[in-house]
C-alpha cells in the first residue's frame, strides 16, 4: 500500500499532500481488508486520530507546560481509543459493532469529534491572538 497508494497520491516537496496521501491510504488499505463496516470505522477513527495528531503538534507551540498537557492527553487518548477501535475490528459484524460500541456509550468517537473541533477552535483563536499581538507591536515600533 505504500508503494502503489501512499508514494503515488504524496508529493515530496509539498507536505500538504501527506494527510491526503495518508487518508487515502487507510481507505485503500478497508477496502483491501473486505467490506466488514468495522473496517471502515478502524481507518476512519485512524484518519481522524492522524488529524488531531496533527493539531496536538500545532498546539505543542503555544508554551513549554502546554506542550507536557498536550502529550499526556494525546498519550492517554491515544490508548483509549486503540483498545477501543480493536474491540470494534474484532466483531467484523455490524450489529456486534454496534452493540459493541453502545456498550461503552458511543464514548471514545464522541471524545475524538469534540478533540477535533476543540482544537480547532484553539489553534484559531491562538493564531488570531498571535497575529494581533504582532500587529500591536509593528505599530508601536513604526511610532518609535
Amino acid at each position: 500500500l505504500k508503494r502503489y497508494v501512499y508514494f503515488r497520491t504524496s508529493d515530496p516537496k509539498d507536505k500538504s499532500t501527506k494527510l491526503r496521501a495518508q487518508l487515502l491510504t487507510f481507505l485503500a488499505s478497508a477496502v483491501w481488508h473486505g467490506f466488514y463496516p468495522s473496517y471502515y470505522f478502524l481507518f476512519a477513527h485512524f484518519a481522524l486520530g492522524l488529524v488531531i495528531e496533527i493539531q496536538f503538534e500545532t498546539m505543542k507551540a503555544f508554551s513549554q507546560t502546554t506542550a507536557k498537557v498536550v502529550d499526556w492527553i494525546y498519550y492517554i487518548g491515544f490508548f483509549i481509543v486503540g483498545n477501543y477501535c480493536v474491540g470494534v475490528v474484532e466483531s467484523l459484524d455490524f450489529i456486534q459493532m454496534m452493540n459493541f460500541m453502545k456498550e461503552v456509550y458511543f464514548l471514545p468517537t464522541i471524545v475524538m469529534i469534540v478533540a477535533y473541533f476543540f482544537n480547532s477552535y484553539m489553534i484559531k483563536a491562538w493564531n488570531m491572538n498571535n497575529s494581533q499581538s504582532k500587529s500591536q507591536e509593528n505599530s508601536q515600533t513604526k511610532e518609535d
